[in-house]
């Protein structure tokens, strides 16, 4: 299963595997990650990463630092071993459906791309467990994939407009090996949250509009390239409606309700 080995360059399986890796992308997918931190605006005690992987991303670490006390839970003990705990910072191993902590400990969580992972039966544990842990007041931000998401590729494929040569990118062809792997694919719609309306307020915001094979397959890594992206970024933040109904991916918020 691909997860926190490294390839020949070094880079964990996971981002090689599912993050477009030229210049042309990096600076975007970037902006994404680092535009979690205004959600986490008023927030400065404890913070929890479910699902918190091997800390690939420097946007993150840059939350962290907003915080006194971090608790880091992954599954992988790998990716844990990877992480230099300190007295600021501490390592779980761990399932996020039976997170180790005490219930109201903690004041907000975050979760990128792990509730997609969870087979669909633990889901709702998860996110359930996740509330249990979260104190009165405190946030929930979860990051995940959009089943519902607009596969421009597909579409633009139908009408041969594709950038390059008219041939399967990587990621084309990695995902047609991973499509039966409920691992990933277990993804979730906007509306499943509902469920959860009566343990906090909702809010839902776009993440990244483009998923991978759209950024290889239509973005040439080039000024070009990176003029689209920039204006993109932009009109998911406009459009916020229309980022979560039909982006790759979306982030919710839930607010836990105060007793």
């Amino acid at each position: 299963m691909i997860g926190w080995q490294r390839d020949a360059k070094g880079e964990s399986l996971d981002k090689s595997f599912w993050e477009d890796q030229r210049s042309v992308s990096k600076l975007y997918q970037a902006r994404c990650r680092a535009a979690l931190r205004r959600h986490f605006f008023n927030f400065s005690d404890t913070l929890l990463d479910a699902g918190a992987g091997a800390l690939q991303h420097a946007e993150y670490e840059s939350l962290y630092l907003t915080f006194k006390k971090i608790f880091l839970l992954d599954l992988s003990y790998v990716a844990m071993q990877r992480i230099n705990a300190s007295n600021q910072r501490f390592r779980l191993v761990g399932s996020v459906d039976a997170i180790p902590l005490r219930a109201a400990s903690i004041d907000c969580i975050l979760s990128v791309n792990v509730i997609n992972h969870v087979p669909s039966q633990n889901q709702e544990l998860a996110i359930r467990d996740m509330l249990r842990v979260l104190r009165p007041g405190g946030r929930l931000v979860v990051v995940t994939y959009n089943p519902h998401r607009v596969n421009l590729s597909k579409i633009l494929k139908k009408f041969r407009i594709r950038r390059g040569k008219n041939l399967p990118s990587t990621s084309d062809r990695n995902l047609g090996k991973l499509r039966n792997e409920s691992l990933y694919w277990s993804a979730v719609t906007p509306e499943w949250w509902k469920k959860f309306e009566e343990d906090g307020i909702l809010s839902f915001y776009p993440y990244r509009f483009l998923f991978i094979t759209d950024l290889e397959n239509l973005i040439p890594d080039n000024l070009l390239g990176r003029a689209a992206l920039e204006i993109l970024y932009f009109l998911q933040l406009i459009f916020r409606k229309a980022g979560v109904r039909w982006g790759a991916y979306y982030t919710v918020v839930i607010d836990r309700r105060e007793i």
